[in-house]
């Protein structure tokens, strides 16, 4: 577990026992650690996209009508840490966690009753370390070839997140890579003084020693967006983070972003993400 967290792989979890002692106690925190720092990253891929990069990545196995293993794409075996020798043949149920087990029953019974079925379902994949990672499968029958009649196609996704250190992220080949490196040294500043009142676009652009149309359709193509509109975005992110992460009251919180009054706060908090700071702290508690 451990090992996987170290590489920035943030999905694995280990599997809970009925044990009341030690060894439980320390596998439900390195859980509880996992998943926040996946949310973190999560945050962070949000508010400085040119430090971090998602890659979803595509994993597809094929069962015969006896729900065994016969064909897979390549990946899979580095998602159980399994050879293609030990996958082919063998059930799929024994790739699955005992949590999931009586719903893949289910799924299966629903598999012998319709040729037209595609479903979905959330399954837990066991590796060969005893860790499991979640993910949300789509289960449909194959008719289309004659070779392979009566199969079942299992698909899914999983998102890798990795930190990127070096090279720049950006989306358009016609800026040049000062004008990206400084449109990113202007989103970093605002990033950095979300407590502050945001200068004006004229003052950026004096700041960092460009013309203010440059600003303007530089900072929107690379992030979709006016610099105003990301600061108060960035800002209602933060605010939410910290309501999720921390205790700090509501109104420190809109005082700690530079908001005038926690009226203030709620309004722009409620109109962004549909509820209010009071309800999204009673349902993170």
């Amino acid at each position: 577990m451990l090992m996987e967290i170290a590489k920035g792989n943030f999905a694995f979890k280990i599997d809970r026992t009925e044990h009341n002692d030690v060894i439980e106690a320390l596998s439900v925190q390195l859980n509880m650690m996992a998943e926040e720092l996946r949310e973190n990253f999560n945050h962070l891929t949000y508010v400085a996209p040119h430090l971090a990069y998602q890659h979803l990545v595509a994993f597809a196995i094929i069962l015969d009508k006896n729900y065994n293993i016969i064909l897979f794409t390549k990946n899979t075996t580095s998602l159980v840490g399994k050879n293609e020798d030990e996958l082919t043949g063998n059930s799929f149920s024994n790739l699955l966690s005992v949590n999931c087990l009586q719903e893949w029953e289910n799924m299966k019974l629903q598999l012998e009753k319709d040729d037209f079925i595609q479903e979905s379902l959330d399954l837990e994949f066991k590796t060969s370390e005893n860790l499991l990672v979640s993910s949300r499968c789509s289960v449909s029958l194959l008719s289309n070839n004659l070779s392979i009649k009566g199969s079942i196609l299992i698909t899914f996704f999983q998102t890798v997140l990795q930190q990127k250190e070096k090279d720049l992220i950006y989306r358009e080949k016609s800026m040049s890579k000062w004008d990206v490196r400084t449109m990113q040294e202007i989103h970093d500043y605002i990033f950095q003084n979300l407590d502050k009142p945001l200068p004006s676009t004229r003052d950026l652009a004096h700041k960092y020693g460009i013309n203010e149309h440059k600003l303007k359709k530089g900072f929107k193509t690379l992030f979709g967006t006016s610099p105003f509109k990301y600061y108060n975005n960035l800002r209602l992110e933060e605010a939410r983070a910290l309501i999720r992460n921390t205790n700090l009251p509501l109104e420190a919180i809109a005082s700690k972003l530079g908001y005038k009054s926690y009226p203030h706060f709620s309004l722009y908090f409620k109109k962004k993400f549909g509820y209010s700071p009071l309800t999204y702290q009673k349902s993170s508690a």
